[in-house]
C-alpha cells in the first residue's frame, strides 16, 4: 500500500514539475552575434543565447564582424541594437516585429522592421534599403544625433518621436519619412537646428500627424530640404520652419510670436507650392523665397508683432496667387513684392495693411487699404481691384524707372507724393480719386490718355522740379490745383474749373493743351497759364497783388467776374498775349493802406486785341465828387482815379 502511494505521489509531483516548466517564460538573454555565418537563424551564430536564436524577449546585440546577419524569415526580438560598423539585412517580404530598436549601425534591405516600444536612432546610424521601418503607436523614437542617413528605405512613424537639435537625417535615393495622423513629432530646436537634408531631391517627408518646433528664440528651427508636404498640423514655438522643394499642403501651420514660416529657399529656386483650401496658415512671418510659384487657398493670417509677408524674388519669374478660395485674415504689417515677382490678391477679402514695399507686380481683385507707407520703386499695380491710401498714410512712387496703373482703382484720402522723376504709364481704364493730397515733388509724367481718369476732390499741388510734371491723362478737377515750383501740363484735353474748385498759381505755372475752363470756380494766385482761358467763375490774381499770365486767348462770360486789387506801389494785373473777349463783371478792391488820390491810374488787364467790355462795374467808393473811369485802350483795360464833371443850375427868366 505505501509502495502504491509512493508511485502515485511520485506521478503527481512529475505533472506539476512537468506543467510549471511548460508554462514558465524562458529567461531573457542578451545574445551576441558572433558571424560564424551571415544567417540569423542559426544559433551557431550566437552566444549567450542558451544554444537558440534570439526570441521575443531577448536583446540581439550586433557588432562589426566578418559576417553580417540576414533576416531570411519572419522574427520576433525583444530588443535589436546595431552597434557602428555592424549591418542587419531584413530580406523582401520578411517582417521583424522588436521590442525595441537601437541603431548605431546599419538596418538594410527590402523587408521591414516594426517597434513596438522605443527607437533610438544614434549617430552614424544608417537606415537604408527598400523596406519599411514602422514605429508603432505606442512607441517612443529618440533622435539626438548630429548625423544619420536614411538611404532609400521609409519610415513610418505613429509613436512619439523627441528629435534633439543639432541634428540631421542624410536622405538619398528615393527614401521616405511619413509622420502618420497618429504620430507625433517634437522637435526641439534650443541648441540648434534639426534638419531633413537631401540636396539632390529625390526623397519625400510627409506630415500627416502633428510635428511642434520649439525654439525658445534661439533663432534655430526645422529645415525640411526635401519634398515637404503636411497635411496634418505644424506648430512653430519660437522656431521656424523652411520648407525647401515643392509640395502640396493641406494641413496647418500655425505659431505665434517668434515662428517664421520659409517656403523655398535661394539656393534651390523656381519650386512650385500649394496651399489647398481647408489649409491654415497662421504664422505671424511668412517668407516665400524664389519660388517658381505659389498657390495659397488656405486660411492666412500673418498678423502678431512682427507680422509681415515677405517675398524674395529671382530672375526666373516668381507668382504668388492668393486664390478666391482663400480666406486673408491679415498679410502682417508689411508686404514685400520685390523684383521679376508678381503677387495676386484674389482671395476677394479686404485687406489693411500699414506698410508695402513695391518693386514687381502687384494685382488681383481684392480691396487694400495702406495705413502708413506704401513705397511704390518700380513695376505694376494692377487688376481689377482697388488701393486706397488711408488718411494719415503715405504713397511715395520712387525712383527713375518707370511704373504702371493698370486697371486698379487708386483712392487717396492720405498723402501721394511723387518723388523723383520715373513716369507712371496707366492702362485699362486705371482710375485715381484724389481725396487728399497729390504732390508732383519732381518732374515726370503721367501717360495713358483716354486710359487714364484723375478726379481731384481735394489738392493736386508740384512742390518741386522746376521743369514739367506731365498728365497726359483725363483730368476732372473738383478741388485745388497748385502749381508751386515748375509747371504743371495737362496735354489731354481741357481742364475745368466747377464750382468749388481753384486753381492757386503759386509761383508756378499751368498748360493746358486745350482750355482751362473756369465753370464757377476760381484762379487765383500769381503765374502762368499757358493755353486759352474761359472765366465763368473768379479770376482773382493773389498774394495782394498777384500777376497772371496768359499765354492764349481769355474769354469772360456773362457769369465770370475778373477781381483785381489795387494799392499804392503795387497792383494786380492780368497780362493776356492773345485776344480778350469781354462781357460779366469787374470787380475792384483796394489794398490795406492805399487811399486813391486824384488821377492815380492803373492798367488792370494787358492784350493784344480785344472785343466787347465788361457788363457790370463793382468799384471801391472815392471821396466826393470824383469817380472811376474805365476805358478800353489797345493794349488794355484801364482804371483812373477822376473829377466828376459838375453843373451849377441858374434860374432863366423869360419875359415875354
Amino acid at each position: 500500500m505505501f509502495r502504491k502511494f509512493l508511485y502515485v505521489f511520485a506521478l503527481l509531483l512529475g505533472l506539476i514539475l512537468a506543467t510549471h516548466f511548460a508554462i514558465s517564460p524562458a529567461l531573457a538573454a542578451t545574445c551576441t552575434w558572433t558571424g560564424a555565418s551571415t544567417d540569423w537563424a542559426d544559433s551557431g551564430n550566437w552566444a549567450n543565447c542558451s544554444g537558440a536564436v534570439p526570441g521575443a524577449t531577448d536583446t540581439a546585440v550586433i557588432p562589426a564582424t566578418a559576417n553580417n546577419p540576414v533576416i531570411s524569415a519572419n522574427t520576433d526580438v525583444g530588443t535589436l541594437t546595431i552597434q557602428s560598423g555592424a549591418t542587419v539585412t531584413i530580406n523582401g517580404g520578411v517582417t521583424v516585429t522588436a521590442g525595441s530598436l537601437n541603431l548605431s549601425g546599419t538596418l538594410t534591405g527590402g523587408g521591414d522592421i516594426t517597434v513596438s516600444l522605443t527607437a533610438v536612432w544614434n549617430a552614424g546610424g544608417i537606415m537604408s534599403g527598400s523596406g519599411e521601418t514602422h514605429i508603432m503607436g505606442s512607441a517612443t523614437f529618440d533622435l539626438s544625433a548630429y548625423g544619420v542617413d536614411l538611404v532609400g528605405r521609409t519610415v513610418r512613424n505613429e509613436g512619439t518621436m523627441t528629435w534633439n537639435g543639432p541634428s540631421t537625417i542624410w536622405a538619398s535615393a528615393g527614401a521616405a519619412f511619413i509622420n502618420e495622423a497618429a504620430g507625433t513629432i517634437n522637435a526641439q530646436t534650443t541648441t540648434g537646428d534639426v534638419s531633413f537634408y537631401d540636396a539632390l531631391n529625390t526623397t519625400t517627408f510627409q506630415n500627416q500627424g502633428t510635428i511642434t518646433a520649439n525654439g525658445a528664440s534661439s533663432g534655430y528651427g526645422l529645415q525640411m530640404l526635401t519634398a515637404f508636404s503636411n497635411d496634418g498640423a505644424v506648430t512653430l514655438q519660437n522656431a521656424w520652419l523652411r520648407m525647401v522643394y515643392g509640395s502640396t499642403n493641406s494641413g496647418d501651420f500655425l505659431g505665434g510670436s517668434g515662428a517664421i514660416l520659409f517656403i523655398g529657399k535661394n539656393d534651390a529656386p523656381g519650386q512650385n507650392f500649394t496651399f489647398s483650401s481647408g489649409s491654415n496658415i497662421t504664422i505671424e512671418y511668412v517668407v516665400f523665397e524664389m519660388v517658381s510659384t505659389a498657390t495659397v487657398s488656405s486660411y492666412y493670417d500673418a498678423s502678431g508683432a512682427n507680422g509681415r509677408t515677405q517675398v524674395l524674388g529671382y530672375a526666373g519669374g516668381s507668382t504668388i496667387t492668393f486664390t478666391p478660395d482663400a480666406s486673408i485674415v491679415s498679410l502682417g504689417d508689411r508686404l514685400d513684392v520685390p523684383l521679376y515677382t508678381t503677387v495676386d490678391l484674389s482671395s476677394g477679402d479686404p485687406i489693411s495693411i500699414p506698410r508695402i514695399e513695391h518693386y514687381g507686380i502687384l494685382t488681383g481683385t481684392n480691396a487694400i487699404t495702406v495705413t502708413s507707407l506704401y513705397n511704390w520703386r518700380a513695376g505694376t499695380l494692377g487688376g481689377g481691384g482697388s488701393l486706397t491710401v488711408a488718411q494719415g498714410a503715405t504713397m511715395y512712387p520712387r525712383g527713375t524707372g518707370a511704373k504702371s496703373l493698370n486697371g486698379r482703382a487708386l483712392t487717396n484720402h492720405g498723402t501721394i507724393t511723387w518723388m523723383d522723376t520715373g513716369p507712371i504709364n496707366g492702362s485699362s481704364s486705371a482710375m485715381i480719386d484724389n481725396y487728399g493730397s497729390f504732390d508732383a515733388a519732381n518732374d515726370a509724367t503721367f501717360n495713358g490718355q483716354a486710359n487714364v481718369t484723375f478726379n481731384n476732390y481735394d489738392t493736386l499741388v508740384k512742390s518741386g522740379g522746376t521743369q514739367t510734371t506731365t498728365l497726359d491723362i483725363v483730368f476732372n478737377n473738383y478741388g485745388v490745383i497748385r502749381p508751386e515750383s515748375g509747371q504743371i501740363a495737362f496735354t489731354y484735353g481741357n481742364v475745368a474749373l466747377p464750382p468749388a474748385s481753384a486753381t492757386n498759381l503759386n509761383g508756378g505755372s499751368l498748360e493746358v493743351d486745350g482750355l482751362l475752363d473756369i465753370q464757377g470756380g476760381m484762379l487765383t494766385g500769381s503765374g502762368t497759364i499757358l493755353g486759352d482761358v474761359q472765366n465763368g467763375g473768379l479770376i482773382a490774381p493773389g498774394q495782394s497783388p498777384g500777376a497772371i499770365t496768359i499765354q492764349g486767348s481769355y474769354t469772360q462770360t456773362v457769369s465770370g467776374t475778373l477781381s483785381m486789387e489795387l494799392g499804392i506801389t503795387a497792383q494786380d494785373i492780368v497780362t493776356v498775349t492773345g485776344t480778350a473777349v469781354l462781357t460779366g463783371t469787374l470787380e475792384i478792391n483796394l489794398l490795406q493802406g492805399y487811399t486813391p488820390a486824384l488821377l492815380d491810374s492803373f492798367q488792370i488787364l494787358a492784350y493784344t486785341s480785344h472785343t466787347g467790355e465788361f457788363g457790370t462795374l463793382l468799384l471801391p467808393a472815392l471821396s466826393e465828387g470824383w469817380g472811376w473811369d474805365v476805358t478800353y485802350e489797345p493794349d488794355g483795360v484801364y482804371v483812373q482815379v477822376t473829377q466828376k464833371e459838375s453843373y451849377v443850375y441858374l434860374p432863366i427868366a423869360i419875359k415875354p
